[in-house]
């Protein structure tokens, strides 16, 4: 498939630094860099109402840790919780490689410093988070699907048997913290197998 024919990486830019965003608007204009269709917003709360309206006109988030409404990690936090999905690239002033770590760890694709980077860096990051946040939503769901495999009746979409003992064993645990009790009920259908089989 062609680069004409791709669809374009549409993305969503809270800066409240002009200068930072007429040097790298001019690098991410269609002319130079065709692949992008950036959003810009200079306020957090103008990011997060624009992602409620509509989230899924998104591919990527690049955010600026110090805007007149947010500082820090705060900021990241909130726009993390209303778009969970959605992958983050963070910019700031602060070259601190314990603050990167944290913001990785709390899920944000990439942690930038001003200064450091150039357009062309910058366009191949967003690529790369983009294509990293695909990859690691494709993984969960074949989590998912495999525990639910390992857990549950193919059948009935009922717990199978260790589904059950997993189940049994971690409600007893809770009982025996609140020192309660529990009854099961154990029910058994005679020529089941029958139906399985029909």
């Amino acid at each position: 498939m062609s680069d004409d024919k791709k669809e374009k990486i549409k993305l969503l830019w809270i800066e409240d630094n002009y200068g930072d965003v007429a040097l790298f608007r001019k690098g991410m204009s269609e002319e130079t860099n065709p692949g992008f269709e950036v959003e810009w917003v200079d306020r957090l709360q103008e990011g997060l109402n624009r992602l409620k309206s509509d989230e899924k006109a998104f591919h990527i988030v690049l955010l600026d840790l110090s805007l007149p409404d947010s500082e820090g990690l705060a900021g990241f936090d909130k726009l993390h919780a209303q778009a969970p999905q959605l992958p983050v690239v963070l910019l700031t002033g602060n070259n601190d490689e314990s603050l990167a770590i944290e913001t990785l760890k709390r899920g944000a694709q990439e942690y930038l410093v001003k200064g450091q980077f150039d357009v062309k860096l910058l366009s191949r990051v967003l690529r790369y988070a983009i294509e990293r946040n695909r990859i690691r939503t494709e993984l969960d769901s074949a989590n998912i699907r495999l525990t639910n495999l390992a857990l549950l009746d193919p059948l009935t979409e009922l717990l199978n048997r260790r589904g059950l003992q997993d189940a049994l064993t971690r409600e007893l645990k809770h009982l025996k913290r609140k020192r309660s009790h529990c009854v099961v009920f154990l029910l058994d259908l005679d020529n089941f197998k029958k139906v399985n089989d029909t």
